[in-house]
This record gives structure tokens, C-alpha cells and sequence, in this order.
């Protein structure tokens, strides 16, 4: 698999995506789905003041009902444009295996970091990922029943690394 950058700069060229490279694709939105996890929801929109009392209960107040709507619109949005550019995929190779490539506005690539991020995080949540490498082994992934939130997870990080490099690392 890999990232180009089209010659004039516009498009993002994903190739070389397997079939299970393109189906964890088409499960992000159902990755970055915080329903039925109270730790994810909280990872995702966590309350602005650590500790709160009960001086902050007006600030927490209007942050749930004026920011959180908004970053659950923001979320949407990315989700919505990834579904878009991942129903677009082409298929460029039949034999010896199936190849495809998604082409994306250079400008979707932000929205694309950002329902990729949403889906990490809510897995590394719900599925209680390691949230580092150390100690970490097949053996406990699979007896745990982890290993396939744990590479979906490093999969969505891995394109988000390459995202920063061909197409965020302009803007940023």
C-alpha cells in the first residue's frame, strides 16, 4: 500500500489496498462508533474542567449543549466524506490478488486524519487496547480477542502517519 501525491497537487492516490485493507476502510464508521461505550464517549468529548464542583456546573452545562453537538457534526462530516472516497474505490488488479486505489481531494486528506483518529480511539477504548508496544504479544492479543481491533487500530495510524506526510504536512 501507499500514498501519492498527484503532480499538480490536488488528489491523493491510495493504492496498492488489499481486499481487507479496503474492508477495514469501509469499517471506520462502525470503528469510530462510541455507542455503548461510556469510556470512548468520554475520550471523544471529554468535560472542559477537570474535577469540576458545583461553580462549574453552568460551564459543563453549556459545553454539552453547545460544543459537543458541534464536534459530533465535525465527526460526522469526516465520516461522511471517508465513506464517500472509499465507495469511489477502483479495483486496478484482478490476479494474482485484487488490488485497489482511492483517489481523494488533497483537501479531504484533514478529514480523513480525523474520522481515522475518532475510530482509533474509540477502539483502543472499547476493545482496551495497550497504548503502547511494551510487553505487547500475539499470544494476549488473540487470547483476549484484540488482535483484530489492535491491527485495524495500527492500520487507521499507520494511513493517518502517511496522511501527515503526503498531504497535511502543506497545510500545517
Amino acid at each position: 500500500m501507499h500514498i501519492t501525491k498527484s503532480e499538480d497537487g490536488k488528489q491523493l492516490i491510495i493504492g496498492g489496498l488489499g481486499e481487507t485493507e479496503l474492508e477495514m476502510l469501509h469499517g471506520v464508521r462502525e470503528a469510530a462508533d462510541p455507542t455503548a461505550c461510556p469510556e470512548a464517549e468520554r475520550r471523544l468529548f471529554p468535560e472542559p474542567i477537570a474535577d469540576a464542583d458545583e461553580r462549574d456546573f453552568d460551564a459543563i452545562a453549556d459545553w454539552k449543549e453547545f460544543v459537543v453537538p458541534d464536534l459530533r457534526s465535525q465527526f460526522d462530516d469526516a465520516l461522511d466524506q471517508l465513506d464517500r472516497d472509499v465507495a469511489h474505490a477502483q479495483q486496478v488488479r484482478k490476479l494474482p490478488m485484487k488490488r485497489f486505489e482511492i483517489e481523494l481531494q488533497a483537501e479531504h486528506a484533514e478529514l480523513w486524519y480525523s474520522a481515522l483518529n475518532q475510530a482509533r480511539l474509540v477502539l483502543q477504548e472499547k476493545y482496551k487496547l495497550p497504548s503502547d508496544n511494551t510487553g505487547l504479544s500475539l499470544e494476549d492479543l488473540f487470547a483476549k480477542g484484540q488482535w483484530r481491533a489492535y491491527f485495524q487500530s495500527r492500520f487507521y495510524a499507520e494511513i493517518q502517519c502517511w496522511l501527515l506526510e503526503a498531504g497535511l504536512t502543506d497545510d500545517l
